[in-house]
């Protein structure tokens, strides 16, 4: 039988009400059902759809947070990519000979020189640290080894135990 309006706007209420209680501290489910006036089981049920609403708002928000960094980084390495295609282009400079009087007077011989360029590579770094920043927001980056025992060193060194070069004597050296 559907709820009524009404019904619905009350369950909605009670339902806000015991997420505030919770927020502002208040973990006791039958403390928040005495304070609501209701059943243990029914602050329950009520926190079933509650903690479902909350995991499909952040999972709505974490992905549109994702969507505006990736935005960001995309027009970050789409300028990079246009100015390292303006870097390659030969660059045009004007070569004046033959002034006189410290600079002032009209040149000999001005001619325009041209130099071709291989691109600047800052460029190229910001492209590269782009990829990187979108690799780690979409998850995309193999997962790290971490080793919490040997320190990072080999497992043999750790204990003093080299088997390419034995100690001298039977003692243990301390790593």
């Amino acid at each position: 039988m559907p709820r009524t309006p009404a019904e619905e706007l009350r369950i909605e209420s009670r339902r806000l009400k015991a997420a505030e209680l919770y927020l502002r501290g208040m973990r006791s489910l039958t403390r928040i059902a005495q304070e609501l006036g209701v059943d243990k089981s029914q602050i329950s049920r009520d926190f079933k759809h509650i903690r479902q609403q909350w995991r499909e708002t952040y999972i709505d928000d974490l992905n549109a947070a994702k969507q505006e960094e990736l935005a960001r980084v995309a027009e970050i390495e789409h300028k990079a990519w246009l100015a390292w295609d303006r870097s390659c282009q030969d660059a045009e400079t004007m070569e004046v000979t033959g002034t006189t009087q410290a600079g002032k007077g009209k040149p000999e011989k001005v001619r325009m020189v041209t130099r071709d360029q291989a691109g600047d590579p800052r460029f190229l770094a910001i492209i590269l640290d782009c990829v990187r920043q979108r690799c780690e927001i979409l998850g995309l980056e193999a997962p790290k080894k971490l080793d919490h025992t040997t320190a990072g060193q080999p497992f043999y060194k750790v204990y003093a135990f080299d088997p390419e070069n034995p100690p001298a004597s039977e003692e243990r050296q301390p790593a």
